[in-house]
């Protein structure tokens, strides 16, 4: 993960240099250089937002209800850490509130349940006993979350006949 970090100083470097040697020379450049310069500039631009989005999404941890327990209790992921959760919806546990925009309920693995606020619509197929992942954060009591995606049950009802 640091040297994503690493990645990230040295375009910053790159541009600022970039930056400064533009500023300095584009009095003296002719009007298809300053073109170039602007191309190069978005292209950088464009180029260091990718890295620093690719980055975030890369770092965010991938669990279980039960697994996200034990890795707060072993101290490597802290409570409002960014996690994705996956587990499968709790029946009788969803509960809607302001106009259906919030909603609880709580997912569950083989060990444990978590249960989790979003903020937002609801996927089309959301019901019980259906597999959901929700990205967010956990403070100790409530898993946070404003996105939340649900399996298409045809892929995990495969999975569940092959293992009975």
């Amino acid at each position: 993960m640091t040297g994503v970090y690493i990645g990230i100083g040295i375009a910053a470097l790159f541009l600022i240099s970039f930056f400064a040697y533009i500023f300095i020379s584009w009095k003296n450049w002719s009007q298809k250089q300053r073109k170039y310069a602007i191309a190069g500039i978005v292209g950088l631009v464009a180029i260091t937002s990718s890295i620093v989005w690719f980055s975030q999404n890369v770092s965010i941890t991938y669990t279980k209800p039960s697994e996200l327990l034990s890795l707060i209790d072993k101290g490597e992921i802290k409570h409002g850490e960014q996690v994705k959760l996956e587990g499968e919806i709790v029946k009788g546990s969803i509960k809607k509130f302001d106009l259906g925009t919030m909603t609880e309920f709580e997912l569950k693995d083989k060990k444990k349940k978590i249960k989790v606020r979003y903020k937002g619509v609801l996927p089309d197929n959301f019901k019980p006993d259906i597999q959901a992942v929700a990205v967010g954060s956990y403070d100790g009591k409530i898993f946070e979350t404003e996105d939340l995606k649900t399996k298409c049950p045809s892929k995990y009802e495969a999975a569940a006949k092959k293992e009975k």
